[in-house]
């Protein structure tokens, strides 16, 4: 005797099981989707509306949210901030549901109790995952600020009580890859100088001890860098070594082209601060094979930006060196002028080749058969 199949509505699909995401790629759809309501004008406003976002504002440390404190998820620390810091400055100052200084309160609690702990508490392995974590939100927030006002609301926290600690992390944690790129990138971020946004008074000297405090990070992080021993396998030496030293350059293409720092005061008041900050770059350039420089993109572009910020702007260094040295990085620059030209050569070629495919389909398409 033939069972019955199950009745099943007309135009229904047969029910299939779902697939279990991982968990991470749940928290970034999540992040991903968040990010998109934030970034509209009228969905904004529907959400500052919400109680649950004025909560997401004053709580967002992963006391409340178990999320952030997870170590696959801390990319998404940068992208939570971005989307919170967005919100935050999405209203004009009159409508903003709190302060700025509120939004950071739980950010500078972090900064205050690591500054507080000694140098070898702070290169402790239960202080690494706060720091990377505390950094990441940092440059989400630096990030999403694209004017004078909202960038200075941030200086003004940060500065001056929070940056020793940032210079004591680059020298407790310089061997430690995860930790000294959150740095870098966030210090990269801070001093960028888009939409014009660092832009202090005229009389403000802020514009110095920015530049001053940034030379200090690179140049901790840098000449430990140069000075180890420790020999790196090929397989690894990008994430132990090149990745840091492209970060590094960028840092200083930022802080050296941003135009909010009178170069010419260092001179006038012996402050060593530009030298060894371009010196301990020229270092990082040199030793880096060119063949090397040339494999990786990310390290060229670094190393290229860095060596037309001081051919332009600070031409004198560069001629203060030795010939071998100048030689080296002028053969650096041509081997880079051919490399582009090669590539450009190429390009033009696979377009030209594409054109001509293209025309000649075209031509077979247009053909009238003759029988």
């Amino acid at each position: 005797m033939r069972t019955k199949p199950p009745h099943r509505p007309p135009n229904s699909l047969p029910a299939t099981p779902l697939t279990p995401r991982p968990p991470q790629d749940v928290v970034r759809n999540t992040l991903e989707l968040f990010y998109e309501l934030a970034s509209g004008y009228s969905s904004s406003k529907l959400l500052l509306s919400l109680d649950t976002v004025r909560f997401l504002l004053l709580h967002h440390t992963s006391d409340h949210f178990p999320f952030l404190a997870v170590p696959g998820n801390v990319r998404h620390r940068t992208t939570f901030h971005v989307t919170l810091t967005r919100l935050l400055f999405s209203s004009t100052p009159e409508e903003m549901p709190l302060t700025f200084e509120q939004f950071i309160s739980p950010i500078c609690d972090t900064l205050s109790k690591l500054g507080t702990l000694s140098t070898a508490e702070l290169r402790g392995e239960n202080v690494r995952s706060p720091l990377i974590g505390v950094l990441r939100d940092l440059r989400g927030i630096a990030s999403s600020l694209h004017n004078r006002r909202t960038y200075l609301m941030l200086f003004d926290a940060l500065f001056p009580q929070h940056f020793p600690l940032f210079v004591r992390i680059a020298e407790a944690w310089w061997s430690e890859p995860a930790v000294t790129t959150s740095l870098l990138k966030f210090t990269q971020e801070f001093v960028y100088n888009k939409a014009n946004r660092v832009n202090f008074d005229q009389s403000s000297p802020n514009g110095i001890l920015l530049f001053r405090n940034t030379s200090d990070i690179v140049c901790s992080y840098a000449r430990n860098l140069l000075a180890s021993p420790q020999q790196i396998p090929e397989h690894e030496i990008y994430k132990k070594k090149y990745k840091g030293l492209g970060l590094c350059l960028d840092v200083l293409v930022s802080a050296l082209s941003g135009n909010y720092v009178c170069f010419g005061v260092f001179a006038l008041y012996n402050d060593p601060v530009l030298d060894n900050a371009l010196e301990v770059a020229l270092q990082l350039v040199l030793s880096v094979p060119l063949d090397d420089i040339l494999s990786y993109p990310k390290l060229s572009k670094s190393y290229f930006a860095f060596l037309e910020v001081v051919f332009r702007s600070h031409i004198s260094v560069a001629l203060n060196l030795d010939t071998p040295t100048l030689m080296q990085l002028l053969n650096g620059i041509h081997e880079g002028l051919q490399v582009r030209a090669r590539a450009t050569s190429t390009n033009e070629l696979k377009k030209a080749r594409e054109a001509t495919d293209g025309q000649i389909a075209v031509q077979k398409r247009g053909r009238v058969k003759i029988r």
